[in-house]
């Protein structure tokens, strides 16, 4: 059977061709560009913005990957995602909504204290 106990571990096999070049390679390229580069990148563009205004950026990533991978690859968008996309929809827009009433409330209360 597939999986991490299906002896890989348990028998040594777990790296074997771990030495191989093309492994490597993937390794790299996974750790450093499709990681640590996009990572760099993210912090970046993120760093002028609101935490609440970057939080909802990160919360849907999910939302996009699973909407591009449908796009470009063709991927089947069952009714699990479907749920999840909307439950982190729903909090996204709860949050908004919290945030728009707070700065509401700080408006009132700043207003307040100028009279």
């Amino acid at each position: 059977g597939a999986g991490l106990f299906s002896g890989s571990l348990l028998d040594g096999t777990l790296l074997n061709g771990a030495a191989n070049p093309a492994a490597i390679g993937a390794l790299l390229y996974t750790g450093v560009l499709t990681t640590a580069l996009t990572r760099v990148g993210e912090t970046q563009a993120l760093k002028g913005m609101s935490g609440t205004d970057a939080a909802v950026i990160l919360t849907t990533e999910p939302i996009w990957a699973l909407t591009w991978a449908a796009a470009l690859v063709g991927e089947e968008i069952g009714l699990n995602a479907i749920i999840g996309g909307a439950l982190v929809t729903a909090a996204c827009a709860v949050n908004f909504v919290g945030e728009a009433e707070g700065a509401e409330v700080a408006e009132d209360a700043e207003s307040g204290a100028d009279a």
